[in-house]
C-alpha cells in the first residue's frame, strides 16, 4: 500500500527545542513570523509541529495571548514608544486594531447602547440599589438619577486664523 502525501510529510522536522524557542520569543512580544525568523526556522515547519504535538499547540496559545497582554501593556506607556504624538497616536490605534482581532472578546471595543432593553434595566436596578444604601447621619446621595447623565462634547475643532493670530501662532 502506498504511503499518503501531504503537504506535512514535504516540511522540515523542527526541533521540539526551537519550537519552544519559538514560543518563548512570541510570549515576548514578537508575532509568530518574526520568531520563527529569529530562531532561523519555518512557520509552516513550527505549525506541523504544533499540529503532531498537542502540548505545543496549546504552549503557542499561551504565549499568544501572553503577547496580547504584553502590546496591551504597550498602550499604557504609549508616550515611551514615540515622542511624536501623532506617530503615538498611529502606534495605538495599530495596537488595539491588532488586539481587537487577535483577542475580541477580550479587547474589542465596547459601547452601550442607551436606547438598549437590558441597558435600561441594568440602570433601573442601579437606581434602586442607590435607594437601598443605607448612609451615615447627616450624608445625602446626589438625587440626580443615573440615567440622567449630562455629557460635554469635546470634540476638537479647527481654530480660526483669527484665533490663532490672537494665540501667536501666525504672524
Amino acid at each position: 500500500m502506498a504511503k499518503e502525501l501531504t503537504l506535512a510529510s514535504y516540511l522540515p522536522t523542527v526541533p521540539m527545542a526551537k519550537a519552544i524557542d519559538v514560543i518563548k520569543l512570541v510570549s515576548e512580544g514578537n508575532t509568530v513570523t518574526k520568531a520563527c525568523q529569529m530562531a532561523y526556522i519555518n512557520t509552516a515547519g513550527l505549525r506541523a509541529a504544533c499540529k503532531k504535538e498537542p502540548m505545543l499547540q496549546e504552549m503557542l496559545n499561551e504565549a499568544l495571548s501572553a503577547r496580547n497582554e504584553y502590546l496591551n501593556d504597550m498602550l499604557i506607556n504609549i508616550d515611551e514608544l514615540h515622542s511624536d504624538a501623532k506617530m503615538a497616536a498611529v502606534v495605538s490605534k495599530n495596537i488595539q486594531w491588532v488586539l481587537e482581532r487577535n483577542e475580541p472578546e477580550k479587547f474589542a471595543g465596547r459601547t452601550v447602547d442607551p436606547n438598549n432593553e437590558n441597558t435600561r434595566l441594568l440602570a433601573e436596578a442601579l437606581n434602586k440599589a442607590m435607594d437601598r444604601v443605607p448612609l451615615a447621619p447627616g450624608a445625602s446621595i446626589p438625587q440626580q438619577s443615573i440615567t440622567d447623565v449630562s455629557f460635554v462634547d469635546v470634540t476638537p475643532r479647527v481654530a480660526t486664523e483669527a484665533e490663532m493670530r490672537a494665540m501667536g501662532l501666525i504672524p
